[in-house]
């Protein structure tokens, strides 16, 4: 707090030998940056979710808040008092208030729609603020398609089987 308060003063000492068009060139940009890198948070597939370490969120992503089922940014509260689904909100009350944090773990949801969800929680490194990280992502898809793979394999071994009886019974060995 004390670094941003210093630089805040020199800053104020040096803004008169700073063109004002310079000034204003430069919070534009930012500005301009921020909103875009924003943006594309909300357009991913995967959920983002940047929460304190009390949990309390800091940044949301529109799919983040579709799988946890319209969280709210209120700052006073922690944001698993909002997930629908209580099981995974007991989840993250117990692992990001325990010592290991950095967590991958499956989990089948019902609320707001019947899902499989891996969720990744990762604290941030070098952060004095000790952001959390969670990244939730939906792979009911995928496990739906590791489902037919295993169920057409199976089929196809009964059908040789079935193939390798039947060519015993029409040709029986000696």
């Amino acid at each position: 707090m004390n670094e941003k308060l210093e630089f805040v003063q020199k800053l104020k000492s040096r803004l008169p030998q700073i063109e004002k068009d310079s000034i204003y060139r430069k919070l534009l940009d930012s500005v301009q940056e921020n909103l875009l890198f924003r943006e594309s948070c909300q357009n991913l597939e995967e959920g983002l979710l940047l929460v304190d370490p009390k949990g309390h969120p800091l940044f949301f992503n529109r799919k983040a808040n579709f799988l946890l089922g319209n969280l709210q940014a209120d700052r006073k509260q922690p944001f698993w008092n909002f997930v629908q689904d209580p099981a995974l909100a007991t989840f993250f009350k117990e692992r990001l208030t325990s010592e290991k944090l950095r967590t991958v773990a499956d989990f089948k949801i019902l609320s707001p729609k019947e899902s499989q969800l891996r969720v990744v929680i990762i604290p941030i490194e070098n952060d004095p603020k000790k952001t959390i990280l969670i990244v939730l992502t939906d792979i009911t898809t995928r496990t739906e398609q590791e489902f037919e793979a295993a169920m057409i394999s199976r089929m196809e071994s009964l059908i040789r089987l079935a193939g390798g009886i039947a060519h015993e019974i029409g040709n029986p060995l000696n």
